[in-house]
């Protein structure tokens, strides 16, 4: 992959989280803002941890955009504490009302991804019902990556991205499987 697409891919993923946070902070009741340096790479981050997974699809044409948003389960308390003003999740398995929390922080984070990209695009693009799952970030990778066979020949790129919780510092990565056609769309080289 070249450093052409790490540098332009970088830069949507930064507008998109600008975006983002300025609408979470008009939402919320806590205050959302940016770590410096969020890191764009062709390839995930290789930390493995229980994670909160969101999925969801976007089309264009026979093309289809799939975007994974992961999160570390422990970050889910810090996550509700801002977004809705206490904290809950603290261990064990996520109920609903967690997975419906963390599924519209994803939405806010995704769309704002997907619109940067409709805007480049000069095309809309609509995204399918977000998935929530927690598991290991790597059985979650192996799924997305090995037994989706829409995935399997797209060019993967990855975002980390650091949010600022009211003083709590939280990551979360963001892995974007593009087709070539869609970045030769984007004029971004592969």
């Amino acid at each position: 992959m070249s450093d052409n697409l790490s540098e332009d891919w970088k830069q949507i993923s930064r507008e998109a989280l600008k975006s983002a946070i300025r609408k979470l902070n008009r939402i919320s009741l806590g205050r959302w803002s940016l770590i410096k340096d969020n890191e764009v790479s062709p390839t995930h981050v290789q930390e493995d941890y229980e994670s909160v997974c969101v999925y969801f699809e976007v089309k264009h044409g026979k093309d289809k955009i799939n975007f994974a948003l992961f999160f570390k389960c422990q970050d889910v308390k810090i996550l509700s504490q801002c977004f809705v003003g206490y904290s809950f999740f603290t261990h064990g398995k996520m109920r609903k009302v967690e997975e419906f929390l963390i599924s519209e922080i994803a939405n806010i984070l995704l769309n704002s991804m997907i619109n940067v990209l409709c805007n480049k695009l000069k095309i809309r693009l609509i995204p399918s019902v977000p998935e929530v799952t927690q598991m290991d970030k790597k059985l979650a990778l192996e799924i997305i990556r090995e037994d989706m066979p829409e995935n399997r020949e797209k060019f993967l790129v990855s975002s980390r991205l650091g949010i600022d919780c009211e003083g709590e510092k939280i990551f979360c990565e963001v892995l974007s499987s593009m087709p070539a056609d869609i970045l030769k769309l984007l004029k971004i080289s592969c």
